[in-house]
């Protein structure tokens, strides 16, 4: 599918739990609960519900002119429940299914920026993509309350360079928006959502630049590379943790066998000790009849 002037394709990306599903309702403007009734299904667990990649074309009107949107939600990256090879060759399906470009993609973060998640964006950039997508990546701030607040914004944005992770990440994206998708059975939720919406409708139409994916073959290369460098570094971690708890048990032994010295040492000692006791006084007694006879005598 080749972008034109009036279509935006939008890729979601992130952990699971991070609202990918939610925001693409969001976008969508889907204002239900019911997942039956939902375009995407969400979920209020860990638990990802989107197992492969999910995707709708809508039209949308914003601001008096009409486009049509082609949201593309993904499988959870870091879904426990999932080899993360089988996670990396379902991602690797959008290289060739959307030759025509990405107009956007959107990184979702809740919370605290960790290290797993920096990790999970340089390997989208660096093997299943290549660095240019980041120039139309945006760090999407979820769940933040105060996103319609600037102050706030603005000391998020401050706090995320304080640390590595958050520095690694925003060195990755293009820009930053803060968004707050409340449930619509929350007081004022459908009304925080349009305003979520706003901002994220505002990014995917003004966008600009399109980043055309790299082809499958070249994509599955890397990913093939990857996994058997991490394999190989995985195979050495797991050498080295061996290594130590051999070595540890090692000292553990040697520790224990010298307190076993020690306390044989101690043991001998208390020996020698007593027999010396013993023979101090048994030289003492056969001294004490010595002298009792020799004075006997003399009388």
């Amino acid at each position: 599918m080749s972008e034109s002037q009036d279509h935006r394709t939008v890729l979601l990306l992130g952990r699971t739990g991070n609202g990918k599903s939610t925001c693409a309702n969001v976008i969508a403007g889907c204002d239900s609960d019911d997942p039956e009734q939902q375009l995407f299904r969400e979920s209020e667990t860990a638990v990802s519900e989107t197992k492969d990649i999910h995707e709708k074309t809508i039209r949308i009107e914003w601001r008096r002119q009409t486009y049509h949107v082609t949201i593309v939600d993904t499988i959870g990256i870091g879904d426990t429940a999932l080899p993360k090879e089988e996670v990396l060759k379902s991602l690797s399906t959008i290289c060739s299914k959307y030759k025509g470009g990405l107009s956007s993609v959107f990184f979702l973060v809740k919370g605290r920026m960790t290290k797993e998640e920096a990790d999970a964006l340089d390997i989208i950039c660096k093997v299943l993509f290549t660095p240019q997508i980041c120039t139309v990546t945006t760090l999407i701030r979820t769940n933040f309350p105060g996103f319609m607040m600037p102050n706030k914004v603005s000391a998020d944005i401050a706090a995320l360079e304080q640390d590595e992770p958050g520095r690694k990440v925003m060195s990755m994206v293009s820009n930053v928006i803060h968004i707050d998708n409340p449930p619509l059975i929350y007081p004022h939720g459908k009304e925080t959502r349009a305003q979520s919406r706003e901002a994220l409708l505002a990014k995917i139409v003004l966008s600009e630049q399109v980043y055309k994916p790299p082809e499958i073959a070249e994509v599955n290369k890397r990913i093939s590379n990857y996994l058997e460098e991490t394999a190989t570094a995985e195979e050495k971690i797991a050498r080295m943790e061996a290594e130590r708890v051999k070595a540890q048990k090692e000292l553990e032994i040697a520790r224990k066998e010298a307190a076993a010295n020690e306390e044989r040492a101690r043991l001998a000692r208390e020996e020698a000790d007593r027999l010396r006791q013993e023979n101090a006084l048994r030289r003492q007694r056969i001294s004490h009849t010595h002298h009792s006879r020799s004075g006997c005598c003399i009388s």
